[in-house]
């Protein structure tokens, strides 16, 4: 892979997860580093499945799943 994409991939997913911990401590939620985590695996999984099954109804599940993950903090 060429370093420049790289550097761009890593800096987008570092500065996306950086953006929703501050969301997660600014809710004061109990493990904000957790909870940022998750919901970028939550948010890439859920994109990756939707476009690979063509179904855009994952979507709506993932909702409910950062909702569970939420309440759960």
């Amino acid at each position: 892979m060429d370093s420049d994409i790289e550097s761009a991939c890593t800096s987008f997913w570092t500065d996306l997860e950086s953006f929703i911990f501050s969301l997660c401590k600014e809710a004061r939620l109990r493990e904000p580093k957790k909870v940022a985590k998750q919901m970028i695996i939550l948010l890439d999984g859920a994109i990756v499945y939707s476009q690979a099954l063509r179904d855009p109804k994952i979507i709506s599940l993932a909702k409910d799943m950062a909702r569970n993950i939420l309440n759960e903090n």
